[in-house]
């Protein structure tokens, strides 16, 4: 019983594994340099992709009832120009919500959004770029802009 149990602690399913060099007195295995390497770039890739897209801007919203933010914001951008701004004044909402997205769904015309702080996903309309001012969107009842 002895000598089967320790062959059973010994044997390692990776021990012969091309990525795996074995030592030359074979006491254990060493990692190869370039799969520690690419794997180390590839987790980074995934912890600071999104930190790579957020950027402050200033932010001027506003709707036809009198309410407005202005003040900086973080913007993140995502594919075909679709964007989600946030406040950066701890506490601050913009028009009741802590995030509003703009998804393109055509070019010039927009689906928008507010996260609210219960986290409802209230949608505010359709929105266009303005042919004035294109950091602008309008919709029917409200206006954004970043800058």
């Amino acid at each position: 019983m002895g000598p089967v149990l320790e062959v059973a602690l010994d044997y390692n399913p990776l021990r012969y594994h091309p990525l795996f060099k074995v030592h030359k007195w074979g006491t254990g295995m060493k990692a190869n340099k370039w799969v520690v390497f690419l794997a180390t770039c590839l987790v980074n890739c995934f912890l600071f992709a999104e930190d790579a897209q957020a950027k402050v801007a200033r932010c001027d919203v506003s709707d036809s009832s009198g309410g407005s933010y202005k003040g900086p914001c973080e913007f993140s951008a995502f594919e075909k120009g679709s964007f989600s701004i946030e406040p950066l004044i701890k506490g601050k909402k913009i028009l009741g919500a802590t995030i509003v997205s703009v998804w393109i769904v055509e070019p010039g015309v927009a689906e928008v959004r507010g996260l609210t702080p219960h986290g409802l996903n209230s949608r505010w309309g359709e929105a266009r770029r303005s042919t004035s001012n294109k950091a602008c969107w309008l919709g029917s009842d409200f206006k954004i802009c970043v800058y």
